[in-house]
């Protein structure tokens, strides 16, 4: 039997009735029944009961009706994973998240979408440093990093796309003489220690703390940290103030106080890739967040 037979077979097996099941395939009565009986030919076997009011499967035809049912069903789940597959609907994505950040809602959606809607691709989370998120997504060990736009400008082999951006907060103890007062501003912390990041770790980061200190009319005293797990650790232990995004875990933490000053702007969280990368899953991903935040912004 070819695919065009068993098609002729299943329509006239669901139909019972051969001018209904002619119609469907747009062919004419005679030219059904012609098929219908070159296949009971070649299987050697009457598969349809045609009596003068109804038409019934025999037992053969039965068998075969759900045998080729479940086959067809087969073939149409093979034929669409192979067109995912050679659409880069299939395999592996590696994301690089920033360590110490929350999963912003934007990126969860994404995720379950993609999880939901493309099963057969893989999705490989892993926490790093600003620095090492952009090492390993020079090197491709991940295709894609969810890193801060501040640390992407200007990278040529980089394309980036915006994700989301979220306003800063200067994290104290919640123990500091300040940190119920809603009245402050930046310069009322001038005599603080500022835990700021390594210039290896990130030098826009750095860069950013001296320029708002700057703008607030102070120069700050630092303590550098080796990464964002460093500076997390020393501002838990009381050894200075430090400025977390609002989706940083140390915003969460009961001994801490997340304050929202009016010097500190927004930091813009992108999507970062190589532009060589291979990859289909990362024009897919790309694809996804972009029609999400569409969507999100006609709501």
């Amino acid at each position: 039997m070819n695919f065009r037979q068993i098609e002729c077979f299943l329509i006239a097996a669901k139909c019972l009735n051969f001018s209904e099941a002619s119609e469907k395939l747009f062919i004419s009565q005679p030219t059904f029944s012609r098929t219908m009986s070159a296949i009971e030919a070649e299987l050697g076997m009457t598969l349809l009961n045609r009596g003068y009011k109804s038409t019934r499967l025999t037992p053969g035809g039965a068998v075969l009706y759900e045998g080729l049912t479940q086959l067809m069903c087969d073939y149409e789940k093979i034929l669409s994973e192979a067109q995912n597959a050679a659409r880069g609907y299939s395999g592996v994505l590696s994301i690089g998240l920033l360590d110490g950040q929350i999963i912003h809602d934007s990126l969860l959606k994404i995720l379950h979408f993609l999880n939901a809607e493309y099963p057969h691709v893989k999705v490989k989370l892993v926490r790093y440093s600003l620095y090492e998120l952009l090492e390993y997504l020079s090197e491709g060990t991940i295709d894609v990093a969810i890193t801060l736009s501040l640390d992407v400008v200007g990278i040529n082999h980089l394309n980036f796309e915006i994700l989301y951006s979220l306003p800063n907060c200067l994290v104290v103890s919640k123990d500091h003489n300040l940190a119920n007062r809603t009245d402050v501003n930046l310069i009322d912390f001038k005599d603080d220690t500022f835990i700021s990041l390594s210039d290896k770790e990130s030098t826009a980061f750095h860069q950013m703390l001296l320029n708002s200190c700057k703008a607030a009319g102070f120069e700050p005293h630092l303590l550098i940290a080796a990464d964002v797990k460093d500076q997390s650790l020393l501002l838990e232990a009381g050894y200075g103030v430090a400025i977390f995004a609002k989706n940083s875990i140390a915003c969460y933490n009961p001994t801490l106080k997340a304050m929202f000053l009016p010097e500190l702007h927004e930091t813009a969280s992108v999507v970062a890739w190589q532009q060589d990368n291979q990859n289909p899953i990362v024009d897919l991903f790309i694809k996804l967040m972009k029609n999400h935040q569409s969507y999100s912004a006609s709501r």
